[in-house]
C-alpha cells in the first residue's frame, strides 16, 4: 500500500483496512473518525509528531467528490470557554476567508464564546463581504484591546494566516514569513503549520519548547463549508461569459512590470502578450485570447487591474494596422464561491498569490506558482504539497481539528476543576 510522508518528522504508521472499516494504528493514535457514506476513515496522533499518510488514490476514493464533500466535526463540547483569536482578518480578502471560517465554525461547533481581536492591517477595518465569517464570534476587539486583558480569556489563538503569533497558547493554520517569530509563549501548546516549508523551518529552529506540540496541516480552505447554490450561479455566470476553459493568471499590483513577476509585452508583430516568470527563471508566455486575468483581493488590485485594460488597450489603439483590441478578460473575485467557480472551470491556474494556488489544488486543476519573492515561503511551500491530493489535504485538516479539540478540551478540563 503506497504511503507518503507527510512533514519532516514521521515516527508514527497508520494502515488502513478499508474493506471492513477498521482502523489499525500504532503508536498514540487517540481519535478515530468514520466519515459515512464512502468517506475515509483517518486518525489524530496526538503528540508531537507527523503521522504517516496513506494515499486516498491508493484507497480508491473518487478524488473530486470527497473534495466537495460536506465538512462534519467531531462532537465537541467547550461551553463557557473563552477564547482570543488574533490577528484576525475581516477586510475583504477573499483568501482570509477561506482559511479563517473553518476555524470559526469549528470554535462555534464546540460553542466556545470567542472573541476576534482585528488585524491592524487596513486600519481595523470590518468589509460587508465578511459578514459570514463575522457572525461566528461573539464579540470583536481592536488591537489595542486585546493587549493588555489576555487574562480575561482562557486560552489565545493565533489565526491563520502569514502573520503567527507565537506569544499565543495555540498557533493554527499559518505559514511563517521568516524565522525572527518574535516572543514564544513558555507554555505554547500546539503550533499547526500549512505548508511544509514553514514546517520545517519551525522545527529547524528548535525555538519551541519540548511541550509544545508541532503538526503540518494543509490549509484550512479544504474545510470552507462553500455554498453549492452559490458555487452553481458563477460557473454560469462565468460559462455564458466566455471565460470557461481559459488558463487563470492571478496577478497581483505590487508583482506586476518589468522584471517582476507579471508583465505584459509586445512580440515582433506588436500582438501584445502576457509573460510570467516562473520558478528557476522559466518565463511562460501567453495570448490575451487564451488567459483570464484575476485576482482574489480588491483591497490592492482594482486600480491595477484597471491599469491593466488601459495598457492593453493604448497598445493595441497604436498598433500601425489599427487592430481591434482582443477582449482581455478580467476577473475580481469578491466571494469565495465566484473564486473556486472560476478555478474549477479553469484548465490551468498561473498564481503570485496564495490562495488561489489552493483552490486550484481542491479542483485538481493543473497549477503552477509565478515568482513573487515577497510570498516565496508560502507559495513554494504550496508547490512542495504538489503530491498530496485534495482528499488528503482535507484530512489533514481534519486531523489539526483533532488535535485542536483535544488541546481546548484540557484547558477545558483543567478551567472547570479550578473553578
Amino acid at each position: 500500500m503506497a504511503s507518503r510522508v507527510k512533514g519532516i518528522k514521521a515516527s508514527s504508521l497508520v494502515i488502513s483496512v478499508v474493506t471492513i472499516g477498521i482502523l489499525l494504528s500504532l503508536n498514540q493514535y487517540l481519535v478515530l473518525f468514520w466519515l459515512g457514506c464512502g468517506g475515509p476513515i483517518f486518525s489524530v496522533n496526538y503528540s508531537n509528531e507527523t503521522p504517516l499518510r496513506t494515499t486516498a488514490s491508493a484507497l480508491g476514493y473518487n478524488v473530486g467528490a470527497l473534495a466537495n464533500a460536506p465538512f462534519a466535526f467531531p462532537p465537541c463540547d467547550l461551553s463557557g470557554l473563552k477564547v482570543l483569536l488574533i490577528w484576525v482578518h475581516f477586510e475583504g480578502n477573499v483568501g482570509d476567508e477561506m482559511e479563517t471560517t473553518p476555524l470559526l465554525q469549528f470554535l462555534r461547533h464546540c460553542n466556545a464564546h470567542v472573541s476576534a481581536q482585528l488585524s491592524d492591517w487596513r486600519e481595523e477595518m470590518i468589509h460587508p463581504r465578511t459578514a459570514r465569517a463575522v457572525s461566528l464570534v461573539d464579540t470583536i476587539l481592536l488591537p489595542a484591546d486585546a493587549l493588555t486583558n489576555t487574562s480575561h480569556y482562557d486560552v489565545t489563538i493565533s489565526s491563520p494566516g502569514p502573520h503567527a503569533s507565537f506569544a499565543t497558547d495555540i498557533v493554527f493554520g499559518t505559514s511563517l514569513i521568516h524565522l525572527n517569530i518574535g516572543h514564544i509563549n513558555p507554555d505554547i501548546k500546539l503550533a499547526v503549520l500549512r505548508e511544509p516549508l514553514s514546517y520545517r523551518m519551525l522545527l529547524e529552529s528548535e525555538k519551541l519548547p519540548l511541550s509544545a506540540r508541532t503538526f503540518m496541516s494543509a490549509d484550512l480552505s479544504f474545510s470552507f463549508p462553500a455554498s453549492k447554490a452559490g458555487m452553481d450561479y458563477w460557473r454560469m455566470y462565468y460559462s455564458n461569459r466566455g471565460f470557461a476553459d481559459k488558463i487563470l493568471v492571478f496577478s497581483r499590483a505590487n508583482n506586476f512590470g518589468p522584471g517582476l513577476g507579471v508583465d505584459v509585452v509586445a512580440d515582433d508583430s506588436g500582438e501584445m502578450r502576457f509573460q510570467l516568470k516562473i520558478a528557476e527563471g522559466t518565463i511562460q508566455t501567453l495570448r490575451l485570447d487564451e488567459i483570464v486575468v484575476a485576482s482574489s483581493s480588491s483591497i490592492e488590485d482594482t486600480h491595477h487591474f484597471q491599469n491593466l485594460k488601459q495598457l492593453v488597450a493604448k497598445n493595441y489603439i497604436h498598433r500601425k494596422d489599427n487592430v481591434t483590441s482582443p477582449v482581455l478578460l478580467l476577473a475580481m473575485c469578491e466571494q469565495v464561491e465566484q473564486l473556486w467557480a472560476l478555478v474549477s472551470m479553469s484548465r490551468m491556474v498561473y498564481t503570485d498569490r496564495y490562495h488561489p494556488g489552493v483552490a486550484a489544488r481542491i479542483f485538481d486543476v493543473p497549477m503552477q506558482t509565478v515568482a513573487f519573492s515577497k510570498q516565496s515561503v508560502k507559495l513554494d511551500g504550496l508547490m512542495m504539497l504538489s503530491n498530496w491530493s485534495a482528499v488528503e489535504m482535507r484530512d489533514s485538516d481534519r486531523e489539526a481539528f483533532g488535535l485542536l479539540e483535544g488541546v481546548l478540551r484540557d484547558i477545558h478540563t483543567a478551567k472547570k476543576g479550578i473553578t
